[in-house]
């Protein structure tokens, strides 16, 4: 729908084209309302091009002409395949050179006159601008990029940087009666198909990492009383640990979750589970150990954690993502304390039942005569694990709002609605919070400001994330972070995908502590 078209899926590309200024736009796979997105023009030239101010080149996602005509059944005739793409915005296809449809029919396209000259000039000025840009016919001397060295690859500064993203992505779900930090010198018994993970910690399209840094290595650093048995592999059909060499009375860590052959380009999850039997896996560890076990979950999309939530044997989960190179070091570094944990979940953690839904199916909005309950943390009115936006710390922390509620006129709002694009309207309130580090520790911690729009005729959404800081307090440290509002923060849009301005009561929430946005009508 319109409404879904420009409330969820068109946003973060313009925001990409008009605040990022980026220099390739790449047109997608699939189809938008039966037309193939490499031949929209629509899509790429009257959006992206004449409405947002896009500038640079497009390509295609790899082999997405090819798809225009064998998969879509779109068009017939490879030439007017080409065609139609270029006029419509496309200039380079990503392709096979032996195989391609542009690779092996544009020569003759241009012959039969089906592809014209203006065709491809149109093309040639977009990929000339972008290696003129790059500086590829600029003198050797006069090119910055071609004075880079290998010392900036693997760099003491990269490689800090890569260990830093781990620590900063990773998210504690769980942490009952505080067995988390633990002591540094702790007895560890380390299970799990992923406790000595390596490869599997980078995800795809990764390149080769210099090092990689399993869970099981990360805690050696931090204690040599450490014992690894990791039970099965990812797929985990049999399990085969060795339960009579395993010290139960140490601390017990679990490390399960998913891989490349469960999650990948063109590798559908058929279910939310953990594979095979790590769910088993874990819920033994979890009786057989005398005290309650850390489970850590590494995977790049969500798993259903329910089983484990509510267990009082299990006392912490940690979710870690894909932490890359340095991911081992990072999850010791968040186990033993020496940094406290303030990732948020990038998603919602459903239940197994949210598989269920047809995937196709794309509206954001539920529908109560269909049961079907919505998508994204934004509408879903279905049983939920771990909330989106959900993550714990070792220390505690206090808010508080310093203005304690604001008014504003409707036909402002409107107003520069009317005025201004998304990325460019002018914010006309401030807001600022107080947050105080009430706990022990030194911690980051993730203010994530949600607005929570009145309830209305047109289906707004539940709550939208508005605006985000990561922000470093001292024990007891006090600070203030502002946030700015503007007008397309108080709007919803409306069924003809525009943004219009909605009187009632605004709410602005971070965490339990929240304050009112009056939107009035006079």
């Amino acid at each position: 729908t319109d409404q879904d078209m420009w409330e969820t899926f068109l946003p973060p590309f313009r925001a990409c084209v008009q605040r990022a200024n980026v220099s390739c736009l790449m047109c997608a796979y699939n189809a938008i309302n039966g037309v193939p997105c490499c031949a929209s023009s629509w899509l790429l030239t009257d959006l992206a091009k004449k409405e947002w101010g896009f500038k640079g080149y497009i390509s295609s996602d790899c082999g997405a002409l090819d798809d225009i005509k064998y998969d879509h059944k779109y068009i017939k005739d490879p030439h007017y395949v080409l065609r139609d793409s270029m006029r419509a915005g496309t200039d380079l296809s990503c392709e096979n050179k032996k195989t391609g449809i542009m690779s092996k029919k544009l020569k003759s396209a241009v012959k039969k006159g089906v592809v014209t000259e203006d065709d491809l000039n149109r093309a040639l000025e977009n990929l000339f601008w972008i290696r003129t840009k790059l500086g590829e016919f600029d003198q050797a001397d006069d090119n910055t990029y071609k004075h880079y060295s290998s010392d900036l690859v693997n760099s003491p500064y990269h490689q800090e940087l890569a260990l830093e993203a781990a620590r900063q992505g990773i998210v504690l779900l769980k942490n009952d009666h505080k067995l988390l930090p633990l002591q540094p010198h702790s007895k560890i018994s380390l299970l799990g198909p992923l406790a000595d993970a390596s490869v599997e910690m980078q995800g795809g399209y990764s390149g080769d990492a210099p090092y990689l840094i399993s869970p099981y290595h990360g805690i050696r650093a931090y204690t040599g009383l450490v014992t690894l048995d990791v039970g099965c592999n990812v797929k985990c059909k049999k399990l085969s640990l060795s339960w009579d060499s395993i010290s139960t009375s140490y601390q017990g860590i679990v490390v399960v979750g998913l891989d490349l052959t469960i999650e990948n380009e063109d590798i559908d999850k058929l279910d939310l589970l953990l594979p095979g039997k790590q769910s088993e896996l874990v819920l033994e560890a979890a009786s057989r150990f005398e005290s309650p076990i850390i489970l850590v979950l590494m995977s790049g999309s969500p798993v259903d954690l329910s089983a484990f939530k509510e267990n009082p044997k299990i006392g912490a989960i940690v979710w870690v993502g894909l932490p890359g190179q340095n991911g081992g070091r990072a999850l010791a570094d968040i186990l033993f304390g020496k940094r406290s944990p303030a990732g948020r979940l990038p998603f919602t953690m459903y239940t197994a039942q949210y598989a269920k839904i047809n995937v196709l199916d794309m509206r954001m909005r539920p529908d109560p005569n269909s049961n079907y309950p919505g998508r994204t943390y934004r509408f879903y009115t279905g049983p939920v694990v771990y909330s989106f936006g959900y993550g714990l710390s070792y220390s505690s922390f206090h808010y508080r709002w310093l203005n304690k509620s604001s008014d504003i006129l409707l036909t402002k709002v409107q107003s520069f609605l009317d005025n201004y694009g998304v990325e460019s309207c002018p914010s006309f309130i401030s807001v600022s919070i107080q947050v105080t580090n009430t706990g022990s520790m030194d911690s980051d911690i993730s203010i994530l400001l949600f607005i929570v729009p009145p309830i209305n005729e047109l289906n707004a959404p539940i709550q939208s994330l508005r605006g985000f800081e990561r922000i470093h307090l001292r024990a007891k440290g006090t600070t203030t972070v502002t946030f700015n509002i503007n007008a397309y923060d108080l709007s919803i849009v409306n069924t003809k995908g525009k943004h219009t301005a909605l009187d009632g009561r605004w709410k602005l929430k971070v965490e339990d502590a929240s304050m009112t946005v009056r939107v009035n009508r006079e």
